[in-house]
């Protein structure tokens, strides 16, 4: 049943229906027209008086809502020079038996909001950097490639020896849990030193290297590759990832090793840190 309620504060709704709307093909349509800048109300009730509302507002927006609560609003944003020109609120909850599909990006409203799956919350993406374009915040800002690779990372031959790198991740919600990826690269003439990652200057995670741990090093030569520096095998790309409980809404990430070599003789980079939130 659909009920038409005129109150006050809406004009008189035309219904225009019928042969006008013929040229449009295979499809029918309903409008529902009102003076220029006045909302537009549909009300559907079943017997037990619960309702759902859908309105139109002449400033490019609609809502709905049920038993006078609102599910979902729809602002168009005047200021183009937004992030978001199309800005979606949904205040209740919108459920869906079928896939969703998002033609344009989709934007959390802020770090507090999360993502659940099955009553899961679900990590989100706070910080990534890849250090192709931008090595902002870092203490050291020395960045390498290899051969010819277009990848770049922080560190590399000469640059990166018995020194900690570091950088002050801010703005996170408060008392929230993180989880630290990054990949860091072992550079030539390892034999056994440490490379570790801080937390405001508590060790989180460390891994002793050896370039290589075979009787015969000409073995170690004949299997591996030597992609920077010297001819020695290196190690790329092996994977770090750990968890830890913020004290507030900063903190510092710090990466470095105990090397004791020249920087020429043994090195080190990072790439890709991600940071993830829950």
């Amino acid at each position: 049943m659909i009920k038409s309620n005129y109150k006050k504060e809406y004009k008189k709704i035309v219904l225009l229906l019928g042969l006008y709307f013929i040229n449009i093909t295979n499809a029918s349509q309903i409008l529902l027209a009102n003076e220029e800048g006045q909302a537009v109300q549909i009300e559907l009730q079943n017997r037990n008086g619960n309702s759902v509302v859908l309105e139109s507002s002449g400033d490019n927006a609609f809502q709905v809502s049920k038993d006078n609560e609102t599910v979902l609003s729809y602002t168009q944003i005047e200021n183009q020079n937004e992030i978001d020109i199309n800005k979606i609120d949904v205040v209740g909850t919108l459920n869906s038996n079928y896939d969703l599909k998002v033609e344009g990006d989709l934007h959390i409203a802020s770090m507090s909001n999360s993502i659940f799956y099955k009553s899961q919350k679900q990590w989100k993406l706070f910080a990534f950097d890849d250090f192709q374009y931008d090595k902002k915040g870092w203490s050291e800002q020395a960045i390498s490639s290899c051969g010819s690779s277009e990848n770049i990372f922080l560190g590399g031959h000469c640059n990166f020896g018995g020194i900690i790198v570091t950088k002050e991740y801010t703005g996170l919600p408060p008392n929230s849990y993180v989880n630290v990826k990054f990949n860091i690269h072992f550079f030539d003439d390892w034999t056994g030193e440490l490379a570790f990652a801080q937390i405001n200057g508590v060790t989180m995670w460390q891994q002793s290297y050896a370039w290589c741990n075979k009787l015969l090093i000409q073995q170690c030569k004949n299997q591996g590759i030597s992609a920077c520096g010297k001819e020695t095998p290196d190690t790329f790309a092996y994977p770090v990832s750990f968890t830890f409980q913020a004290n507030g809404t900063s903190f510092i990430l710090g990466v470095g090793s105990n090397l004791a070599k020249n920087s020429c003789d043994a090195s080190w980079g990072i790439d890709d840190v991600q940071i993830y939130i829950n």
